[in-house]
């Protein structure tokens, strides 16, 4: 949103919870950041139906509004065979005039994606494209720098008794012929998410399904339905598929295959740092029952 600062917090309650429990950690969340005068987006799993309503879903909507925080899905996010639900949702003080709400399948979960496109006339400046710096160390380069440095004679690093002039000159001289050779370049932020295995069929497939599905959603005809669920079935096969031939094909190019499947674990799970996280009982004391503990 330009130069406005947003702050989005992404929330899953557990349906085996306390819910009181959840609700006193999330008031305490939403009064920290109110009293910080902050755009604020809350979104995720509640694992209640807002669409039925019920006295949970009140008590969530209630707790929002009371921070003037509005819902911005109200359509079902999981739709089965027996079942239409709305259990996920967005929660925000953004003017909802600046807001746009798209709801679609993913293809691979048996929840819609929620999508906010936030309107950019509430700005304060105009959207800048980001970009980087870089040093481009190529073999012409290289060389050049070897030649530069050749053809230097270097006797103003010797011209001082003081070791730290000597290097420093030594140091003035390597940066400036340093800078010459690899100069900084401003290149545009890449911002696509390359996933090497997801292919351009898949892609088509995947455009075909979210069709079918707001077909669906537009007409309830059952028989759509079928068809969407079976494609959908053979939509995670071919990506389950894709995957694994990817993976097989770099593992057998690979001489060192603990290196490499180490390297491929690392890239699926990503670095995730040790959750250093605190559960609380009923009474609002720290909980040492492990039975307490996994309840959440």
């Amino acid at each position: 949103m330009g130069t406005k600062k947003v702050v989005i917090i992404c929330i899953y309650r557990s349906p085996n919870g306390n819910f009181n429990v959840f609700l006193d950690g999330l008031l305490l969340l939403l009064e920290t950041y109110d009293a910080c005068n902050q755009l604020l987006m809350v979104c995720g799993d509640f694992n209640v139906n807002f669409e039925v309503g019920g006295n949970r879903a009140r008590d969530i909507v209630n707790l929002f509004e009371s921070f003037n925080m509005r819902p911005l899905i109200n359509e079902p996010t999981r739709i089965t065979a027996d079942s239409a639900t709305l259990l996920d949702n967005i929660f925000t003080n953004v003017a909802l005039d600046d807001l746009e709400v798209i709801i679609g399948d993913s293809g691979v979960s048996d929840h819609c994606y929620q999508l906010v496109h936030a309107g950019l006339g509430s700005c304060d400046g105009p959207v800048v494209a980001k970009f980087v710096e870089k040093r481009i160390y190529n073999h012409a380069n290289i060389s050049r720098f070897q030649s530069l440095l050749n053809s230097e004679d270097w006797s103003r690093t010797y011209s001082s008794s003081d070791p730290n002039v000597c290097f420093e000159n030594f140091h003035n001289t390597f940066k400036y012929y340093f800078d010459i050779a690899f100069p900084l370049r401003r290149f545009r932020a890449e911002t696509n998410c390359n996933i090497p295995w997801y292919n351009s069929q898949l892609r088509n497939f995947a455009n075909d399904l979210r069709d079918l599905h707001k077909l669906y959603k537009k007409y309830g005809d059952p028989d759509l339905y079928a068809a969407y669920l079976t494609n959908k079935e053979h939509y995670t096969k071919m990506v389950g598929l894709a995957k694994q031939t990817y993976y097989e094909n770099l593992l057998s190019s690979k001489r060192n295959i603990c290196k490499t499947s180490w390297e491929i674990i690392k890239q699926e799970i990503g670095d995730r740092p040790k959750n250093n996280f605190q559960v609380l009982n009923e009474s609002g004391d720290l909980a040492t029952d492990p039975k307490i503990i996994f309840r959440f």
